[in-house]
């Protein structure tokens, strides 16, 4: 009987690419306020180019784009995030659908409270924060990045 139930899976392979993504978000978790993002800043740009390996390639949206000018070998522009995309840095697009690919997030943190139509909503309570640490940015003085994995 199990002899049976191998032969049905004979040159079936089954690949799950994990995926991590990173974001962005004030003090509620907000990400955008009327279809556009609520800050920005060249030294988290910089740190995420310098968090992630280097050969890396991280998925971007068209709109997120503009922000990674200075690096533009080291991101892909795609309209949505797909099973090719395993870094995604995320601002205008619907992951929901991929929540359970996700194993890892990066979280800036601008520590303040802006205006906000969309948020962050993944649930972070059965997540292990394996990292915290607070930089200077450009245009904030205090940036914290949280890692956390699933």
């Amino acid at each position: 009987m199990q002899s049976d139930i191998d032969d049905l899976f004979v040159g079936i392979t089954i690949n799950i690419e994990f995926m991590t993504i990173i974001v962005c978000v004030d003090d509620n978790n907000g990400i955008l306020f009327n279809k556009r993002r609520q800050s920005r800043d060249k030294a988290v740009i910089a740190d995420i180019i310098n968090s992630v390996e280097d050969n890396a390639v991280i998925s971007v949206t068209p709109y997120s784009a503009l922000l990674f000018e200075e690096y533009q070998s080291r991101i892909k522009i795609c309209e949505s995030f797909d099973d090719d995309s395993s870094i995604c840095f995320v601002e205008d697009a619907d992951i929901s659908h991929l929540e359970e690919r996700i194993d890892r997030i990066i979280l800036y943190k601008w520590n303040r409270v802006y205006p906000a139509s969309v948020y962050f909503d993944i649930e972070l309570d059965s997540w292990k924060c394996i990292s915290s640490g607070e930089f200077c940015g450009n245009s904030h003085d205090t940036i914290t990045k949280e890692i956390y994995l699933r």
